[in-house]
C-alpha cells in the first residue's frame, strides 16, 4: 500500500529530526496467519531505507512458522549485521545451503510464496484481521495455484540427496498442507 508506505516515511522522517538515535519495532509475526506470508524484498528494502534514514536500533516481533518463513528470518539477521548486502544472493546463499541439490526447487517455491503475497488485491488485509478466514477469501488463490506451490515441492523432495534434506522439505510440505486445508 503506497499511501501507507508513504505516511510510514514521513513518520519516521519526523522522529529522525527530533531525536539524536533512532530505533524501530518490527512487527514480523507471521504464525498467526493461514498462508505464507513471504516479503523477503520488501523487508530487505525497508532495512536499507531505515539505515539510510538514520536507524540504528531495531527489534522486531518475530514467533515465526518455520515451515513458512525459513529464509526470511535469516535474512533479516544477514541484513542487520551487514545493511548494503544483496537480499538475492543472500537467498541464494541460504537455499544452496539448506537445501543443496533441491535449492532451485525451493527457491522457486519461495519466490512464488512472495509473489502471491504481494500481488493480493487488499495490501493493507495482509497485516489486519490475520486470524480471520475472511483474509483468505481477499487472496487470489486457486487449486491451480496451490498445485503449483504442491508441485515445486515434489520436485525438490525428489531432488533432495540427504535425509536432513528431505526432512527439511517435508517441514516445508506440512506447512503448505495446512494452507491446503482452505483451499
Amino acid at each position: 500500500d503506497k499511501q501507507r508506505q508513504r505516511e510510514g516515511h514521513a513518520l519516521l522522517r519526523r522522529w529522525a529530526e527530533r531525536v539524536d538515535e533512532l530505533g524501530v519495532y518490527d512487527w514480523q509475526y507471521s504464525s498467526q496467519y493461514f498462508f505464507p506470508r513471504h516479503y523477503p524484498h520488501v523487508a530487505a528494502n525497508y532495512l536499507k531505507w531505515m539505515h539510510r534514514h538514520g536507524v540504528r536500533y531495531y527489534v522486531a516481533g518475530l514467533h515465526p512458522l518455520w515451515a513458512w518463513e525459513g529464509p526470511h528470518p535469516w535474512l533479516i539477521a544477514q541484513l542487520l549485521t551487514d545493511v548494503p548486502l544483496d537480499a538475492d544472493a543472500l537467498l541464494d546463499e541460504f537455499y544452496t545451503n539448506m537445501f543443496g541439490k533441491a535449492a532451485k526447487h525451493v527457491r522457486a517455491y519461495f519466490d512464488r510464496l512472495e509473489q502471491i503475497w504481494m500481488n493480493q488485491e487488499r495490501p493493507m488485509s495482509r497485516f489486519r484481521n490475520r486470524m480471520s478466514p475472511k483474509l483468505m477469501d481477499s487472496f487470489r488463490l486457486d487449486r491451480r495455484c496451490m498445485k503449483s506451490l504442491r508441485t515445486s515441492l515434489d520436485k525438490a523432495l525428489r531432488s533432495a540427496d540427504t535425509y536432513v534434506t528431505k526432512s527439511r522439505i517435508g517441514l516445508l510440505s506440512r506447512g503448505l498442507e495446512l494452507a491446503e486445508c482452505y483451499f
